[in-house]
């Protein structure tokens, strides 16, 4: 399967490690399973696109991706390696929650300190 969606952290960040070719079909299924998990608590996100060779931009405009991001229960999306193209793209339709990172671990570091962020002082 291109993308693996799953708990880094139970219940409180998500990751989804893309690998190879995507399709718009494959970041369907990914939306689903995060609208999932925002319909159950608040969660923030870390999608590695690291490993993958070619992802469509039309996700962007679908349906399910609004649904996922403007979710009240949606937090912080951390992008790993995104391309240029889909960081001008995502940074338009999110509301000031995402982030880009270079590697991984920055991306994780910035997600688990939001997320004791939040835990201390909700």
């Amino acid at each position: 399967m291109p993308c693996e969606v799953y708990w880094i952290e139970a219940s409180v960040i998500l990751g989804v490690d893309c690998c190879g070719p995507v399709t718009a079909g494959d970041m369907k299924q990914v939306m689903r399973q995060g609208v999932t998990a925002v319909a159950q608590q608040p969660t923030h996100f870390l999608i590695d696109l690291t490993q993958a060779t070619d992802v469509p931009i039309d996700f962007v405009g679908m349906v399910a991706f609004s649904e996922w991001i403007y979710h009240p229960n949606a937090r912080w999306f951390a992008y790993v390696n995104a391309s240029d193209l889909l960081r001008s793209l995502v940074t338009v339709r999110h509301r000031n929650t995402c982030r880009f990172f270079k590697r991984r671990e920055e991306a994780l570091d910035f997600l688990r300190g939001s997320a004791q962020y939040k835990t201390d002082h909700h």
